[in-house]
Protein backbone atom coordinates (compact mmCIF):
# COMPACT_ATOMS: atom_id res chain seq x y z
CA UNK A 1 0.00 0.00 0.00
CA UNK A 2 1.36 3.41 -0.97
CA UNK A 3 2.17 5.95 1.74
CA UNK A 4 -0.55 8.40 0.68
CA UNK A 5 -3.18 5.69 0.64
CA UNK A 6 -2.07 4.46 4.08
CA UNK A 7 -2.35 7.99 5.46
CA UNK A 8 -5.83 8.29 3.98
CA UNK A 9 -6.96 4.99 5.52
CA UNK A 10 -5.61 5.87 8.99
CA UNK A 11 -7.13 9.35 8.93
CA UNK A 12 -10.48 8.00 7.72
CA UNK A 13 -10.56 5.37 10.47
CA UNK A 14 -9.70 8.03 13.05
CA UNK A 15 -12.56 10.19 11.79
CA UNK A 16 -15.02 7.28 11.94
CA UNK A 17 -13.90 6.39 15.48
CA UNK A 18 -14.32 10.01 16.60
CA UNK A 19 -17.82 10.12 15.12
CA UNK A 20 -18.63 6.85 16.90
CA UNK A 21 -17.38 8.34 20.18
CA UNK A 22 -19.63 11.35 19.66
CA UNK A 23 -22.56 9.01 19.00
CA UNK A 24 -21.97 6.84 22.06
CA UNK A 25 -21.47 9.95 24.19
CA UNK A 26 -24.84 11.32 23.08
CA UNK A 27 -26.47 7.95 23.79
CA UNK A 28 -25.05 7.88 27.32
CA UNK A 29 -25.90 11.52 27.99
CA UNK A 30 -29.39 11.82 26.52
CA UNK A 31 -30.90 8.44 25.57
CA UNK A 32 -29.69 6.40 28.57
CA UNK A 33 -29.14 8.97 31.33
CA UNK A 34 -28.08 8.11 34.90
CA UNK A 35 -30.74 6.04 36.66
CA UNK A 36 -31.98 4.43 33.44
CA UNK A 37 -30.86 0.97 34.54
CA UNK A 38 -34.25 0.21 36.04
CA UNK A 39 -35.41 -0.32 39.61
CA UNK A 40 -37.60 -2.84 41.36
CA UNK A 41 -38.94 -4.84 38.46
CA UNK A 42 -35.75 -4.34 36.44
CA UNK A 43 -37.49 -2.64 33.52
CA UNK A 44 -34.56 -0.40 32.60
CA UNK A 45 -33.82 1.39 29.35
CA UNK A 46 -31.81 -0.36 26.65
CA UNK A 47 -30.74 0.50 23.14
CA UNK A 48 -30.20 -2.50 20.86
CA UNK A 49 -30.11 -4.78 23.93
CA UNK A 50 -27.34 -2.70 25.51
CA UNK A 51 -27.72 -0.72 28.72
CA UNK A 52 -26.04 2.50 29.82
CA UNK A 53 -22.95 0.78 31.21
CA UNK A 54 -22.56 -1.37 28.10
CA UNK A 55 -22.51 1.78 25.98
CA UNK A 56 -20.01 3.27 28.42
CA UNK A 57 -17.71 0.31 27.78
CA UNK A 58 -18.04 0.80 24.03
CA UNK A 59 -17.22 4.50 24.45
CA UNK A 60 -14.08 3.60 26.43
CA UNK A 61 -12.78 1.09 23.90
CA UNK A 62 -13.43 3.51 21.05
CA UNK A 63 -11.21 5.97 22.92
CA UNK A 64 -8.51 3.29 23.16
CA UNK A 65 -8.80 2.66 19.41
CA UNK A 66 -8.45 6.38 18.76
CA UNK A 67 -5.26 6.49 20.83
CA UNK A 68 -3.87 3.58 18.81
CA UNK A 69 -4.70 5.32 15.53
CA UNK A 70 -3.11 8.53 16.82
CA UNK A 71 0.10 6.61 17.59
CA UNK A 72 0.15 5.17 14.07
CA UNK A 73 -0.54 8.64 12.63
CA UNK A 74 2.41 10.14 14.53
CA UNK A 75 4.64 7.27 13.42
CA UNK A 76 3.76 7.87 9.77
CA UNK A 77 4.57 11.58 10.15
CA UNK A 78 7.49 11.20 12.55
CA UNK A 79 9.97 13.33 10.60
CA UNK A 80 7.45 16.14 10.21
CA UNK A 81 6.55 16.01 13.92
CA UNK A 82 10.20 16.15 14.96
CA UNK A 83 10.86 19.08 12.64
CA UNK A 84 7.83 21.05 13.82
CA UNK A 85 8.71 20.51 17.49
CA UNK A 86 12.25 21.73 16.84
CA UNK A 87 10.97 24.83 15.06
CA UNK A 88 8.53 25.62 17.89
CA UNK A 89 11.42 25.84 20.38
CA UNK A 90 13.13 29.26 20.19
CA UNK A 91 16.60 27.75 20.49
CA UNK A 92 15.91 25.59 17.45
CA UNK A 93 15.12 28.55 15.21
CA UNK A 94 18.51 30.17 15.74
CA UNK A 95 20.50 27.44 14.08
CA UNK A 96 20.62 27.25 10.28
CA UNK A 97 22.40 23.91 10.07
CA UNK A 98 20.27 20.95 9.25
CA UNK A 99 20.07 18.79 12.37
CA UNK A 100 21.24 15.20 12.31
CA UNK A 101 18.75 12.37 12.35
CA UNK A 102 19.59 11.64 15.97
CA UNK A 103 18.96 15.25 17.00
CA UNK A 104 15.73 15.31 15.02
CA UNK A 105 14.49 12.16 16.76
CA UNK A 106 15.45 13.62 20.11
CA UNK A 107 13.02 16.51 19.60
CA UNK A 108 10.28 14.04 18.76
CA UNK A 109 10.99 12.03 21.90
CA UNK A 110 10.82 15.22 23.96
CA UNK A 111 7.37 15.88 22.45
CA UNK A 112 6.15 12.36 23.31
CA UNK A 113 7.60 12.59 26.82
CA UNK A 114 5.76 15.88 27.36
CA UNK A 115 2.46 14.24 26.35
CA UNK A 116 3.03 11.24 28.64
CA UNK A 117 3.97 13.59 31.48
CA UNK A 118 0.84 15.66 30.93
CA UNK A 119 -1.51 12.65 30.88
CA UNK A 120 0.26 10.95 33.78
CA UNK A 121 0.20 14.16 35.80
CA UNK A 122 -3.52 14.55 35.24
CA UNK A 123 -4.22 10.98 36.36
CA UNK A 124 -2.02 11.39 39.43
CA UNK A 125 -3.68 14.68 40.36
CA UNK A 126 -7.19 13.28 39.81
CA UNK A 127 -6.40 10.18 41.86
CA UNK A 128 -5.07 12.34 44.68
CA UNK A 129 -8.32 14.33 44.75
CA UNK A 130 -10.82 11.45 44.79
CA UNK A 131 -13.26 11.88 47.65
CA UNK A 132 -15.84 9.67 49.28
CA UNK A 133 -19.28 11.05 49.99
CA UNK A 134 -21.03 9.08 52.74
CA UNK A 135 -24.73 8.38 52.35
CA UNK A 136 -27.47 9.95 54.38
CA UNK A 137 -26.50 10.30 58.02
CA UNK A 138 -22.78 10.00 57.22
CA UNK A 139 -20.14 11.96 59.06
CA UNK A 140 -19.17 14.04 56.05
CA UNK A 141 -16.68 13.78 53.22
CA UNK A 142 -13.40 11.98 53.55
CA UNK A 143 -10.50 12.59 51.18
CA UNK A 144 -8.04 10.11 49.75
CA UNK A 145 -4.63 11.49 48.76
CA UNK A 146 -2.31 8.70 47.76
CA UNK A 147 -2.72 6.85 51.04
CA UNK A 148 -2.03 9.94 53.19
CA UNK A 149 -5.61 11.07 53.61
CA UNK A 150 -8.19 10.24 56.22
CA UNK A 151 -9.43 7.05 54.55
CA UNK A 152 -7.79 3.70 55.18
CA UNK A 153 -7.99 2.63 51.51
CA UNK A 154 -8.40 4.34 48.15
CA UNK A 155 -11.95 4.95 47.05
CA UNK A 156 -12.17 3.46 43.57
CA UNK A 157 -15.84 2.60 43.30
CA UNK A 158 -17.45 4.50 40.46
CA UNK A 159 -20.17 2.04 39.59
CA UNK A 160 -23.33 1.32 41.59
CA UNK A 161 -22.68 -1.52 44.03
CA UNK A 162 -19.30 -2.26 42.52
CA UNK A 163 -15.64 -1.87 43.39
CA UNK A 164 -14.07 -2.26 46.80
CA UNK A 165 -17.03 -0.96 48.76
CA UNK A 166 -17.05 1.55 51.58
CA UNK A 167 -16.78 0.77 55.27
CA UNK A 168 -19.14 2.39 57.72
CA UNK A 169 -19.70 1.43 61.32
CA UNK A 170 -17.17 -1.41 61.09
CA UNK A 171 -19.01 -3.25 58.30
CA UNK A 172 -18.14 -3.45 54.62
CA UNK A 173 -20.64 -3.98 51.81
CA UNK A 174 -19.35 -4.22 48.26
CA UNK A 175 -20.34 -5.45 44.82
CA UNK A 176 -18.59 -8.82 45.05
CA UNK A 177 -20.84 -9.82 47.97
CA UNK A 178 -23.77 -12.14 47.38
CA UNK A 179 -27.18 -11.43 48.84
CA UNK A 180 -26.59 -14.16 51.40
CA UNK A 181 -23.23 -12.69 52.44
CA UNK A 182 -24.74 -9.22 52.76
CA UNK A 183 -27.56 -10.64 54.89
CA UNK A 184 -25.09 -12.49 57.10
CA UNK A 185 -22.98 -9.35 57.46
CA UNK A 186 -26.04 -7.32 58.44
CA UNK A 187 -27.36 -10.10 60.68
CA UNK A 188 -30.73 -10.34 58.96
CA UNK A 189 -32.52 -12.70 56.60
CA UNK A 190 -32.00 -12.78 52.84
CA UNK A 191 -35.69 -11.96 52.40
CA UNK A 192 -35.18 -8.76 54.40
CA UNK A 193 -32.30 -7.69 52.17
CA UNK A 194 -34.39 -8.38 49.07
CA UNK A 195 -37.17 -6.23 50.51
CA UNK A 196 -34.76 -3.46 51.46
CA UNK A 197 -33.24 -3.31 47.96
CA UNK A 198 -36.60 -3.68 46.19
CA UNK A 199 -35.59 -6.98 44.57
CA UNK A 200 -38.02 -9.61 43.31
CA UNK A 201 -38.77 -12.34 45.84
CA UNK A 202 -37.24 -15.02 43.60
CA UNK A 203 -33.85 -13.30 43.30
CA UNK A 204 -31.20 -16.01 43.98
CA UNK A 205 -29.40 -15.61 47.30
CA UNK A 206 -26.07 -16.32 45.60
CA UNK A 207 -26.47 -13.43 43.15
CA UNK A 208 -23.74 -10.79 43.51
CA UNK A 209 -24.74 -7.28 44.52
CA UNK A 210 -22.69 -5.74 41.71
CA UNK A 211 -24.60 -7.70 39.07
CA UNK A 212 -27.91 -6.85 40.71
CA UNK A 213 -26.88 -3.22 40.84
CA UNK A 214 -26.34 -3.17 37.08
CA UNK A 215 -29.64 -4.96 36.51
CA UNK A 216 -31.84 -2.99 38.87
CA UNK A 217 -30.05 0.36 38.93
CA UNK A 218 -29.15 0.60 42.62
CA UNK A 219 -27.92 3.87 44.04
CA UNK A 220 -24.71 2.77 45.75
CA UNK A 221 -24.61 5.37 48.50
CA UNK A 222 -28.20 4.84 49.52
CA UNK A 223 -28.01 1.04 49.32
CA UNK A 224 -24.89 0.88 51.44
CA UNK A 225 -26.31 3.32 53.95
CA UNK A 226 -29.48 1.24 54.30
CA UNK A 227 -27.49 -1.97 54.69
CA UNK A 228 -25.27 -0.35 57.30
CA UNK A 229 -28.28 0.89 59.25
CA UNK A 230 -29.92 -2.50 58.93
CA UNK A 231 -26.79 -4.15 60.29
CA UNK A 232 -26.42 -1.62 63.09
CA UNK A 233 -30.01 -2.28 64.15
CA UNK A 234 -29.35 -6.01 64.08
CA UNK A 235 -33.01 -6.93 63.55
CA UNK A 236 -35.56 -7.58 60.87
CA UNK A 237 -37.36 -4.40 61.84
CA UNK A 238 -38.13 -1.69 59.33
CA UNK A 239 -35.11 0.29 58.16
CA UNK A 240 -35.08 2.97 55.52
CA UNK A 241 -38.59 2.61 54.23
CA UNK A 242 -38.95 6.36 54.50
CA UNK A 243 -35.61 7.11 52.81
Amino acid sequence: MRRNMLNFVIDTLALLVMLAMVGTGLVIRYLLPPGSGGRGDGQGLELWNLGRHDWGDIHFWLAMCLIGLAVVHVALHWSWVCGMVRRCVPAGVETTDKPSGRTQNLWGLVFLFAIVLLVGGFIWLARARVISEPGEGGAGRSRYQGGRGTTSAPIVDVHPLGGDGRQLGGRRFHGSMTLREAADEAGVSVERVRELLSLPGNTPAEEHLGQLGRQYGFDMRKARTLLERLGAKGTDGNVGENQ
